[in-house]
């Protein structure tokens, strides 16, 4: 009877997270349509390019790159860190994949994974595709969208659907080395959550460093 309640809550949460997701991305796809794409071609991101230009400093603070891999880093590493956990784990439920999946389903709601990150930076670049398919050239736009698309909606649906490290008994190999799985994941996990602290502080250094140098 609690395991039914269990799966039940679980079905439940997930359907409401997916629903949310969807108006997310709705929302942010719109968002980026009608005031991302149009500030692309305004006099305003022409001058704040040019500045990025003459300016270097500024480029390295403002740079969306690092912004976005840092934020995807951030978002995966407590993931990796619980599949750690479950491999390590996962021997003391030989036989009895079921249970263990049980408890994947749970752990893998208390971290989320990065699936939300890169919808939403997907249904961004998606929305700025769409701009420049309706008001510049068909060929620029559909390059955004298919950027878009391969670097953040596909890997999206893939952490999406495997966030929750399930497993069956079928899978020797699993088996066989789990523990080394922990161990890589845990030391993805850590090596995440050490650059996650380290990585803005020594980047702004650079930056000042380099800048003294220049002038």
């Amino acid at each position: 009877m609690c395991t039914g309640i269990v799966e039940r809550s679980l079905a439940t949460y997930k359907r409401v997270m997916l629903y949310a997701l969807v108006i997310a991305f709705v929302a942010i796809f719109c968002a980026s349509y009608y005031f991302i794409g149009p500030f692309t071609q305004s006099p305003a991101y022409a001058w704040l390019s040019s500045q990025l230009i003459e300016f270097p400093i500024l480029r390295d603070l403002v740079d969306l790159d690092p912004v976005l891999f840092d934020a995807f880093v951030r978002a995966t590493f407590p993931m990796f860190g619980v599949w750690s956990v479950l491999l390590f784990i996962n021997p003391c439920f030989r036989g009895d994949s079921e249970a263990f999946n049980r408890y994947a389903k749970v752990a893998s709601l208390l971290v989320g994974g990065p699936s939300w990150f890169l919808f939403i930076c997907g249904a961004a670049g998606l929305g700025i595709g769409a701009y420049a398919i309706v008001n510049y050239t068909v060929t620029l736009g559909f390059g955004i969208a298919a950027i878009a698309m391969i670097m953040f909606v596909f890997p999206g649906v893939f952490f999406r659907k495997y966030k929750a490290l399930l497993v069956s008994d079928e899978n020797v190999l699993l088996s066989k080395y789990s523990k080394w799985g922990g161990v890589l994941f845990g030391v993805l996990a850590i090596a995440g959550y050490f650059y996650g602290i380290f990585a803005d502080p020594i980047r702004t250094v650079m930056a000042i460093c380099s800048f003294s140098q220049c002038s």
